[in-house]
């Protein structure tokens, strides 16, 4: 065997063990989806509870409607990150948490942002529409989903469980309690995945 053969022979095991090393690192490391980013060093403040999805799970196509009675579902929303956030008349935390959703959707609502408030109280429409004049809403549309399905597909329980979903309709994760959702640390963790999934953005427009 004469030496360039030995060379190639040489260059061709470390390509294969370059490669081999690379797919145990991705292995370990666990890369998210959709190229999205390890964001643990933002989950903190109003976002220690915020729990990464453990699986890529796509949402579920839930109907459900709006104020006019429009039938809407979250594929509706696909390209963009969403904050979904289910809430009912009765559920104390949920009134709380309105005001801030609202002024987070008035500041950061865009063609790579949206906050959905969907209201799964099975008096219905009219009952939601009330509480969120109550509430002083004046961004978040009225959406409701009576039948609770959402809630089952996402098995959201208890009230409220706001979930992040990437701009491919995937869970990134979700919050456990009640947040200030206009927080300066939650803007600031949203603003990054909204600039870390940029790319996916373009390529669904």
């Amino acid at each position: 065997m004469n030496r360039t053969i030995i060379i190639r022979t040489m260059l061709g095991l470390m390509s294969v063990l370059a490669v081999l090393v690379a797919g145990l690192l991705l292995f370990v490391k666990g890369e998210p989806s959709g190229g999205r980013a390890d964001f643990a060093p933002f989950l903190k403040g109003e976002l220690a509870t915020f729990a990464m999805a453990e699986e890529d799970l796509a949402a579920p196509e839930v109907m459900f409607v709006n104020g006019d009675g429009l039938e809407k579902s979250l594929a509706d929303y696909r390209g963009k990150i969403i904050l979904l956030n289910l809430w009912a008349t009765w559920c104390a935390p949920c009134l709380n948490e309105m005001p801030t959703l609202d002024r987070l959707k008035a500041e950061m609502a865009s063609d790579d942002f949206d906050v959905l408030a969907v209201s799964v109280d099975r008096a219905g429409v009219e009952k939601s529409r009330e509480f969120l004049d109550r509430t002083g809403a004046q961004h978040l549309d009225l959406l409701v989903d009576a039948a609770m399905e959402l809630n089952l597909a996402f098995s959201a329980y208890p009230l409220p469980p706001p979930i992040l979903l990437g701009r491919d309709g995937i869970e990134i994760g979700r919050v456990v309690g009640d947040t200030q959702w206009d927080a300066r640390e939650v803007k600031l963790f949203l603003a990054t995945i909204i600039e870390a999934t940029a790319e996916e953005g373009a390529q669904g427009s």
